[in-house]
């Protein structure tokens, strides 16, 4: 019984890792994201003011 707990309680930590991980690519990607359509809204009435079109 006891070796069965201990290893149910190392999957459930690593799986709880595992998902942290992911969580936090996912975090990291959509801050990612997020910057670059900011960077690009900012930019963009720049670009099209500056162009001599």
């Amino acid at each position: 019984m006891r070796v069965l707990v201990k290893t149910l309680l190392a999957v459930a930590l690593l799986l709880a890792a595992l998902m942290l991980v992911f969580f936090g690519w996912l975090c990291v990607i959509a801050n990612i994201g997020i910057a670059i359509g900011l960077i690009s809204v900012l930019y963009f009435p720049l670009f099209t003011l500056s162009s001599p079109l």
